[in-house]
Formats: structure tokens, sequence, C-alpha cells
């Protein structure tokens, strides 16, 4: 377990062109992401990888799917209209 909160710690690996002109801000990602990786109890995780993603341009929605390296499957959807992040 790692002593304290650091999500510079995390390296998202993967990611699609389609996907990063998509997102406004791939850093925030990355942070979004490890702050629930961290907040669920996987301090340790420091990398994850977008397996898969699915953009919806009618309700600017995207969905994410991620597999870190504890091998825990994670899905996010982007709200592009505020730029919010929701994992599960």
């Amino acid at each position: 377990m790692l002593d304290s909160y650091d999500a510079a710690r995390l390296s998202v690996y993967s990611i699609p062109k389609e996907l990063l002109n998509y997102i406004d801000n791939q850093y925030m990602l990355q942070y979004q992401l490890y702050d629930y990786l961290y907040k669920n109890g996987y301090e340790d995780v420091t990398s994850s990888t977008v397996t898969d993603y699915k953009i919806d341009g009618d309700t600017r929605k995207e969905k994410i799917f991620f597999v870190p390296d504890n091998g825990k499957k994670v899905t996010g959807v982007y709200e592009k209209e505020d730029g919010s992040y929701r994992f599960s």
C-alpha cells in the first residue's frame, strides 16, 4: 500500500487517437480514474490500459473500458457536456 495519494503515479496506455480528440483533457481522465481506483481500495495500481470505447454523438457521452494492472475491469462514462467522468 502506498503512503500518499498521488494521481501522477497512474499511467493510462493505449488511448486511441479518436478518443483523445473527443475528451477535453487526457490528464483529467488519468486523475479521475486514479481517484476512482484509490477510493475503491486499489491504491497500488500504477497503470491501466484502454481496451475499447464507444462514442454516442447524440447524447455526447462516451463509454471507455479499462483494465488496470490489478486485472479488475473498469468502465468509465465521459459526459462531453460538462466534462465529467463516472466509473464503475
